[in-house]
């Protein structure tokens, strides 16, 4: 049985949202429609930095939307550019509960 060459499928870019005319500026719509209304304020924050130019970031912040506010706790992971500003790059989100609070902190400090 002789051995066909099959052409390779493009692979998507960004996320797997391949854009047609069908679909066309609905990844911006889904988008501003998941963060319409939504204000965030960061009401404290620390950093520490770590390595050459990383930084970890905790910082308590509130999530106000026409249906109400909700405060969270954000982890994230940043590095600064070469003219110091930053950059975020992995966030992590932590209800502000105090059973997740005290189970994510006693995980930590048990590693």
């Amino acid at each position: 049985m002789p051995i066909r060459s099959v052409p390779r499928l493009p692979v998507p870019r960004g996320g797997g949202f391949r854009r047609t005319p069908r679909n066309e500026g609905k990844e911006y719509e889904e988008r501003s429609r998941r963060n319409a209304g939504v204000q965030f304020e960061t009401i404290r924050s620390e950093k520490v930095i770590f390595g050459r130019n990383n930084f970890l970031e905790v910082a308590r912040k509130r999530a106000t939307t026409s249906e109400g506010t909700k405060e969270f706790i954000s982890v994230s992971r940043g590095y600064y550019l070469p003219d110091k500003t930053e950059r975020f790059k992995r966030p992590l989100t932590i209800p502000d509960e105090p059973e997740v609070r005290a189970f994510v902190a006693d995980r930590i400090r048990s590693l």
